[in-house]
């Protein structure tokens, strides 16, 4: 049984999830006017002092998704069991929704910009391009990171709990990281900019953050009752939040503080909001989260970006076009999944069947 003073609950942390893929859907459809053809704006637009536009501006801080899901993973590692055994089922299971994701994006892409990709590269992709070439699921450079942060994990979170001292176990989780950024940061080394390392150095810290809130032995406050007056505070928090990551030029490595704190807001909100009534949601959509990610890419830097475009942006409501484009993602996340489970189901009976008697 789960205790209810804990930093999250199950429920709670599938509550967050479901969020944290909804941040990431308003994140690009709402904030990269660059990756529409065209480079065409969404109308109407509500404008700030500083020229840029309110939806995009809002959206743009919604990346600390990234940084939520990490945090999640993190806490989810450290209640669970720490071996290399462990760490390659979870990466077998993300790699699985990977290659489903990764065949039905090259079929789509060849059906909208026929000879726009070619199975040469296939191998390259199948392997993430971690030895040659470019993602064509561009924000499969997650998946990317999970596996290296899977594996090193197991040295991490050793050396954090040999340390009996709470506040020493945070610097280990994150001062490694941040002085290793900072030092290639004073070479001024262009690989820096984007990539792996970058990526590894900002997301990592997240992930032992995580575990290290995962192994505190205190109760965490929280009120479980539906509230009015609680609900408007939580949402005020949380808008408070996501302001402080805008007025921080949204640094994303200040994000393994902002995060948690997101996170605890929001488990108080839905617990203030009594949306344990909407669980199921949350539910199915947690389960089709990295479906999801995965497939929103259709959208952006593919061969055939331009004509899925057409579909996305009929309208030029920046609310209607995020509500389009979850429905056709949410839907063809469920109907990979479901492929995906099908024949994984399918696969395991002929093996039970071929196995002696």
């Amino acid at each position: 049984m789960e205790k209810q003073d804990c930093f999250l609950t199950r429920n709670e942390t599938n509550f967050i999830k479901a969020v944290a893929i909804i941040m990431m859907l308003m994140h690009h459809f709402w904030g990269f006017p660059a990756w529409r053809m065209g480079g065409a704006a969404l109308e109407p637009a509500i404008y700030l002092p500083g020229g840029a536009s309110l939806s995009w501006m809002a959206a743009l801080q919604f990346k600390i998704c990234v940084a939520m899901f990490a945090v999640i993973t993190g806490y989810g590692w450290g209640k669970g069991q720490v071996s290399l055994r462990k760490a390659a089922q979870r990466i077998g299971k993300v790699l699985l929704a990977y290659e489903w994701c990764l065949a039905a994006e090259y079929i789509l892409n060849e059906l909208a910009a026929p000879g726009s990709v070619s199975l040469r590269d296939l191998p390259d992709q199948i392997t993430l391009c971690f030895f040659h070439g470019e993602l064509l699921i561009r924000f499969a450079w997650y998946v990317r990171f999970f596996i290296l942060a899977a594996f090193s994990y197991l040295a991490f979170v050793r050396l954090m709990r040999a340390c009996p001292n709470r506040l020493v176990q945070g610097l280990i989780a994150v001062a490694p990281f941040w002085a290793v950024y900072y030092c290639l940061s004073r070479w001024a080394a262009p690989w820096l900019q984007y990539g792996d390392v970058p990526d590894y150095l900002t997301y990592m810290p997240c992930i032992m953050i995580g575990t290290w809130i995962a192994d505190s032995r205190y109760p965490v406050w929280k009120r479980r009752k539906v509230s009015a007056a609680a609900s408007l505070f939580w949402v005020a928090v949380c808008a408070a939040l996501l302001y402080a990551r805008y007025y921080a030029s949204s640094r994303a490595y200040l994000d393994v503080f902002l995060a948690p704190c997101l996170i605890y807001a929001l488990s108080n909100l839905y617990a203030a909001c009594g949306l344990a009534r909407l669980q199921k949601c949350f539910d199915l959509l947690a389960a089709r989260g990295i479906y999801m990610w995965l497939l929103h890419s259709l959208f952006f830097l593919t061969p055939g970006a331009a004509q899925f475009q057409n579909i996305l942006y009929l309208s030029k409501s920046p609310l209607l076009v995020f509500l389009w484009g979850f429905l056709i993602v949410f839907l063809a996340a469920c109907l990979l999944r479901f492929l995906a489970e099908t024949v994984s189901r399918w696969v395991s009976h002929l093996n039970r069947k071929s196995l002696p008697k």
